[in-house]
């Protein structure tokens, strides 16, 4: 079920939370999915671990979906992702609509927020910074500070990745 509530973390930090992919095509992120919501005033530090599966469905540290008239403001988010290494020690992984903040967000306000994050490897489909792909959301002082990996690879496989540092995928954003 959607987050569909008010949350104020009045300031406060949440850190040391770790969330572990337990299964493939599985949603990852504080909240799974936000819906007509707002949140504000919080700190996230997480990890996401996917050392045990290679395929994920929309993943972000605070969400894995924020859509339906959701705000989102002074929200901040430091992460980590961990990814099982291939044979050659590279990340080969099967991840969709991978954020660091947020997987996938659609008709939803983001104002004064950040994430700081480590490493996020760009050869996933639809994968940015701060969000995996986005629709008609508005972005107001919202950044995006990343470590990023694997882009050339990403931009070297003739199939549309859609990748960023901010955004791996935007439609009628402001």
């Amino acid at each position: 079920n959607a987050f569909k509530g008010n949350f104020d973390g009045q300031g406060y930090s949440i850190t040391g939370m770790r969330i572990i992919n337990s299964s493939n095509n599985a949603v990852h992120g504080f909240f799974g999915i936000v819906s007509g919501a707002t949140i504000s005033n919080l700190k996230l530090n997480i990890v996401l671990d996917f050392s045990n599966h290679t395929s994920s469905v929309k993943s972000g540290g605070l969400a894995s979906m924020i859509q339906s008239s959701s705000f989102v403001q002074d929200v901040h988010v430091t992460i980590e992702h961990i990814f099982p290494p291939d044979a050659s020690g590279n990340y080969d992984g099967n991840l969709t609509l991978l954020g660091g903040f947020v997987g996938q967000s659609n008709s939803s306000t983001f104002k004064d927020c950040s994430l700081i994050g480590k490493p996020l490897y760009m050869s996933s489909y639809r994968s940015g910074g701060f969000v995996g792909a986005s629709a008609s959301c508005v972005f107001r002082r919202c950044f995006s500070d990343v470590e990023i990996y694997d882009l050339v690879k990403a931009t070297n496989t003739g199939s549309q990745q859609h990748t960023g540092g901010f955004a791996g995928f935007s439609s009628l954003d402001n």
